[in-house]
């Protein structure tokens, strides 16, 4: 994959002529004053997650202890916010995921840094879902993973192709064609705290 560099100078001076020549808005306009300079900032944060090989993803997998327990581990509920690539316009996931560790485990803050990150760029819900597990495969090689993403899409909601959540699922391992896991997995996450 490229390496991804976010002028935000460039993307600050085509946004204003966006604005002003091809809208029509008078640069005078004081609601519209610093719209360039905060889309290139949105940008800058959004675009930058399109690199898989970018520092904090790679401090993120370091992070990693042994572990003696061959039981579940789910973190549920993982709010994230991303672009609809086809729009770019906001998508909001929420991110829920279950692994059986093999010898090796992480923190849970780091698990939510990792979807986060994964998410900062525009995406589709259904890729983001898989890289959720490949890049849990990559860094804690368990016996297992799951992921369910519900997404929650503006331009849906814009243009009206279809009102309410989207729902998508990837898994490996032990969770491969293994209904009863699958089963006891979409229990515990929609069991009350």
């Amino acid at each position: 994959m490229q390496k991804i560099k976010v002028d935000k100078d460039y993307i600050e001076k085509r946004v204003r002529d966006i604005l002003v020549e091809g809208v029509g808005i008078s640069e005078n306009d004081p609601s519209f004053k610093n719209t360039p300079k905060r889309v290139a900032k949105m940008f800058s944060d959004f675009f930058t997650g399109l690199d898989d090989d970018r520092p904090e993803l790679e401090n993120i997998i370091k992070r990693h202890f042994p572990v003696e327990y061959d039981g579940v581990v789910i973190r549920r509920g993982i709010k994230v916010f991303s672009l609809c690539p086809h729009h770019l316009l906001p998508s909001i996931f929420e991110v829920s995921l279950a692994f059986i560790p093999n010898k090796r485990t992480t923190g849970f803050s780091n698990i939510t840094k990792l979807i986060e990150n994964l998410g900062r760029k525009p995406v589709l819900q259904e890729t983001f879902t898989q890289q959720i597990v490949d890049w849990m495969n990559k860094w804690l090689e368990p016996k297992g993973v799951i992921c369910i993403v519900n997404g929650y899409h503006m331009c849906s909601e814009i243009y009206k192709v279809r009102e309410g959540e989207a729902t998508t699922q990837a898994s490996s391992g032990l969770y491969v064609n293994n209904h009863d896991m699958v089963m006891q997995f979409l229990k515990l996450i929609k069991e009350e705290n």
